[in-house]
């Protein structure tokens, strides 16, 4: 009886130390269930028929709806532009939603940092996670000198 107790104990310990272990591990991941949930939201945003691809510019307009690791969004990301039309004939583009204007030459930047395969004129999901998975790593694992 003694023993059986003891298997069932130690049994019990093992799975909250085995549970303890796994969380830990989560909360140390470079990029967070909810980071990846974000993403997920965000990427349903941008294509709200669930085809799997993106625009090249819908693509940038995602990373800069992205906070870091992920993405590039900042303060400067975001902006609430009074004079839309006007920008949009002056070498930027303007998102959907009206909330992301960036400049076209900002667009080739983008896609050059994150190297992202281009098919067609459209970007494929599973190339994007692929890509900012990469990115988040390195961002958080490489010193700020190697990086620029």
């Amino acid at each position: 009886m003694i023993l059986i107790s003891n298997i069932v104990i130690y049994l019990f310990l093992a799975v909250v130390i085995g549970g303890y272990a796994e969380s830990k591990k989560e909360n140390e991941a470079v990029i967070t269930p909810n980071q990846m949930e974000e993403f997920l939201d965000k990427w349903s945003e941008y294509d709200p028929q669930g085809t799997g691809f993106l625009t090249p510019e819908q693509f940038a307009f995602l990373i800069h709806d992205l906070p870091p690791p992920l993405g590039l969004k900042d303060e400067n990301s975001v902006k609430y532009e009074y004079d839309i039309l006007n920008k949009q004939h002056k070498g930027y583009l303007v998102s959907d939603n009206k909330k992301i204007v960036i400049k076209k030459k900002q667009l080739y930047s983008d896609m050059l940092m994150f190297n992202v395969p281009v098919y067609f004129n459209k970007i494929h999901f599973s190339d994007v996670c692929k890509v900012i998975s990469y990115n988040a790593v390195i961002r958080v694992y490489k010193p700020k000198e190697e990086l620029e």
